[in-house]
């Protein structure tokens, strides 16, 4: 049934009785009327709740609301029984013994279910049964009351006349047990919304309870029957009992009426008490033999209850506020005090000092936050301003980013942990900061900085008033914080500019000269852009050097990091050329970086570049553009910097050094490795972050044992390279020498071949280079299969090492060899250098 159609029947039934009443002569004196009026508003409450709930769906929406009109219906049914005592006295009485249980039964489970259900509240179905028992025995029991006498042959079954007050003592059990769940709500774990409305209901639910204790007080005796009762006190009572317990629940589901649930409960009872305490003195004046008339009591009454007002106004507020209302003392003093500062410091100084008042330790230290710059303020022993140069947590910063406007109450999060684990950081930064909520100060729609309030001595939650206190001081403050910090802004960076200045003046001389430097790196830059790569592209006559070239060829065009790896000795550039001018960026740059040439940090500058104002420079990654870099032995770079490339890989853009700032990365990196990728991974060469780049662009280029069909182009290459670097004229190579030459398997692969040719080269006097003119490592493949690899090793060394001068770097480096690899093998040849020993 619609509640709106019940409430006309209920209306109807009301007035019914208050018209029967005036046919019976009943008097109608002012204590019926108030029941009247109460019992009318009860069968209206559909209309006017959504009125003052501000929803006009609120009664056909919420459980709730639907709740409080079910319990306006029964308060009406009940007040207009009790009225019809008077000229229908046993149905009356009927009707009263089942509505007040029934009654008392929908202020237990609004108790439980409104305005929400506590999380720590037990299963609620054992608190309804027994109310309901408690409700059905006592509504029997006054049922039976009301009966007439029932003959049994000639004996008359009368009920006991103490079983009418059955149904108070049931309503006022039912009524106590919500009152007690409604008390207990902040231990049960309910939040601050809901511990403010719960407030309503709870000065309801006392004022019900009180009248029906009143009820039963104004029995006396052994009188049994409402009839008997003082009528005027009974009827005043039983109206505002009534009234203030459907007021109560109705205002529990306003918005608006839940917000200053406390403050109105405070004045409440400071009024109230005033009201009592001026009435008693002059009550005890009038009984000391001074007697006035009542026109001339209202002047004394009205300074007596203004005085009394105020000091009962305070003591309320440290009784019932929250905290004894320090925080909302201190918010208050923080709002007045935070205009008329000089600087921010001061400004800082003024908002922060009464905070820290408020949590009552020593060591309570509030803060105010400012994001721009990043720098948190909070007050030393002696109450001054202190800054530091401090961003708050990454998790703080992140939900107040991500939830604008919102405080960050740390019991409310912490609530919320059980389902939702990813809030962990952001309370245990809350934790650390001993922090009881974050205020943020939001100005013109941005997020200038925040609040920070310290728990101190507290361990109770933020109540809504707090909350809503808070939400006010931070848009007041916030636009002066916002003037504060802007001038904070422009001092520091005026002191960052002056230091600018002279770094600047330091380096002018410096500047001007690397000026020349990089007009004539440009020159040649712009020069070549457009020109063809001077190196050759890589022979690939065999199958697997096709059948690699048609792997890099559908890689190209994409954007994604390349791996070739291969064995010491192969020529890796011509490769990575190869995907370079395939990819489309053929004008563009095509960088090789040897990643084993400098340390960790070196490196880094050299890829990343450096961003701070004093040694700015550009790094390699972001010079090339869309152009390729070629990192040799990427395995070299350290941990940190391999993470680094990772993270270039996934953002795709570059941060260098010391900067905060980011740009895009556009270019394509082609990394080698002298062994296989699967060893690699497993080894632990690659960081897994690194790896998972390469795990479907990684290629082995083949040696050269594995394709003899690209060996004789090799070779002539070789020859060719040889006779010009020698300054011979262009040589040919003899059938035998060929045929030796093309059976060896060349473990030290092109390397190995362009020594081995060009110590041939070297020996030859003719225009073909021969049989005897070849090392004997050759000799040794075309004749016994090997025996003199050691040998020859040992004149590919030493020959390095005469063209470097001596130097162990160069000779390894020209060789494709690491240093220390280079130095052991020396050591197992016994090859000693002592022109070589410093290096």
């Amino acid at each position: 049934m619609q509640p709106r159609l019940v409430a006309l029947f209920t209306l109807a039934f009301v007035l019914y009785v208050v018209a029967s009443l005036g046919a019976a002569g009943v008097a109608l004196d002012a204590g019926v009327l108030a029941v009247a009026v109460v019992a009318a508003a009860s069968a209206l409450t559909p209309q006017w709740l959504s009125r003052a709930t501000h929803a006009v769906d609120t009664v056909a929406g919420t459980p709730g609301a639907r709740s409080v009109t079910w319990l306006g219906t029964v308060q009406a049914l009940g007040l207009a029984a009790y009225l019809a005592r008077s000229a229908h006295t046993m149905s009356g009485e009927m009707l009263c013994a089942l509505a007040l249980p029934a009654a008392s039964v929908l202020v237990l489970q609004l108790a439980l279910r409104v305005p929400d259900l506590p999380p720590k509240l037990p299963r609620r179905l054992p608190w309804v049964l027994g109310a309901l028992a408690i409700a059905m025995v006592g509504g029997v029991l006054g049922f039976c009351a009301a009966l007439p006498p029932i003959w049994l042959g000639s004996r008359a079954l009368i009920a006991p006349a103490s079983w009418a007050l059955a149904p108070l003592w049931a309503a006022s059990v039912c009524a106590g047990f919500g009152l007690l769940v409604r008390l207990a709500r902040r231990r049960l774990g309910s939040d601050a919304r809901a511990l403010a409305a719960n407030l309503w209901a709870a000065v309801g639910t006392v004022c019900s309870v009180l009248a029906l204790l009143i009820q039963l007080l104004l029995v006396r005796g052994e009188t049994a029957h409402f009839d008997q009762l003082a009528p005027a006190a009974h009827n005043w009572t039983i109206a505002f009992g009534a009234g203030a317990l459907l007021l109560g629940h109705a205002w529990t589901l306003s918005p608006d009426r839940v917000r200053v649930a406390s403050a109105w409960t405070r004045e409440l009872i400071a009024g109230s008490l005033a009201v009592a305490l001026a009435a008693g003195v002059l009550a005890g004046l009038e009984q000391s033999g001074l007697s006035l008339p009542a026109l001339a009591l209202t002047v004394p009454f009205t300074v007596l209850f203004l005085a009394a007002r105020h000091g009962l106004r305070t003591l309320a507020a440290r009784a019932f506020a929250p905290h004894g209302g320090a925080l909302l003392r201190a918010i208050a003093e923080a709002r007045r005090g935070a205009h008329g500062a000089e600087d921010y410091a001061e400004f800082a100084s003024r908002v922060l000092k009464p905070l820290r008042r408020a949590g009552r330790l020593p060591e309570t230290a509030p803060r105010l936050v400012c994001f721009d710059p990043a720098r948190i303020t909070t007050l030393d022993a002696a109450g001054f301003a202190r800054s530091v140069e401090q961003a708050l947590p990454q998790a703080l910063m992140t939900r107040l980013e991500q939830h604008r406007g919102e405080i960050l109450v740390r019991s409310e999060l912490a609530m919320l942990l059980p389902r939702r684990p990813d809030l962990a950081p952001l309370v245990r930064a809350l934790d650390e900061l001993d922090a009881l909520c974050v205020v943020p100060l939001i100005a013109s729609g941005e997020l200038e900085g925040a609040l920070l309030i310290a728990r101190g001595a507290r361990r109770d939650v933020l109540t809504l008033e707090e909350l809503d206190a808070l939400e006010r001081t931070a848009a007041q403050l916030a636009p002066v914080a916002r003037g504060y910090m802007s001038l904070e802004r422009t001092r520091l960076r005026a002191d960052t500019l002056r230091g600018e200045r002279d770094l600047l003046a330091q380096r002018s001389e410096e500047l001007g000269n690397e000026l020349t430097e990089l007009r004539a790196q440009g020159a040649a830059v712009r020069a070549g852009l457009g020109s063809p790569l001077p190196e050759r592209d890589p022979v690939q006559y065999s199958g697997s050097m096709r059948a690699l070239a048609e792997h890099l060829t559908r890689v190209a065009p994409q954007h994604m990091p390349v791996l070739l790896c291969a064995e010491t000795g192969i020529a890796l550039p011509p490769v990575a050329q190869s995907i370079h001018r395939a990819s489309g960026r053929l004008l563009e740059p095509f960088v090789i970086l040897d990643g084993a040439e400098l340390n960790a940090t070196a490196v880094q500058e050299r890829l990343c570049g450096v961003g701070s104002a004093a040694e700015a420079k550009p790094g390699l990654l972001e010079l090339i553009g869309r152009g390729t870099l070629l990192l040799l032995d990427v395995c070299a770079l350290s941990s940190e910097v391999q993470l680094m490339l990772a993270e270039v890989f996934e953002e795709r853009s570059i941060r260098p050094l010391r900067s905060n700032a980011s740009m895009p990365f556009q270019g394509r990196v082609i990394a080698t490795a002298r062994r296989p990728f699967t060893e690699l991974v497993e080894a632990g060469a690659l960081v897994p972050e690194l790896a998972r780049w390469f795990v479907n662009t990684s290629y082995r280029v083949p040696p050269l044992r594995e394709r003899p069909e690209d060996l004789e182009s090799l070779l002539l290459l070789a020859l060719d390279r040889a006779a010009r670097v020698l300054g011979k004229p262009a040589i040919g190579v003899e059938a035998e020498a060929l045929k030796v030459l093309v059976g060896y398997d060349w473990p030290g692969n092109e390397t190995e071949l362009v020594n081995v040719v060009e110590r041939a080269v070297t020996r030859s006097q003719g225009e073909r280079i021969g049989y005897r003119d070849l090392p004997r490592l050759a000799y040794g493949s075309a004749e016994s299969g090997g025996g003199s690899y050691a040998e020859q090793e040992r004149d590919i060394l030493r020959r390095a090492l005469q063209r470097a001068n001596g130097d162990r770097t160069q000779a390894a480096r020209a060789l494709g060899l690491k240093r220390q690899m280079f130095v052991e093998k020396l050591q197992h040849l016994g090859i000693d250098d002592p022109a070589s020993a410093d290096n």
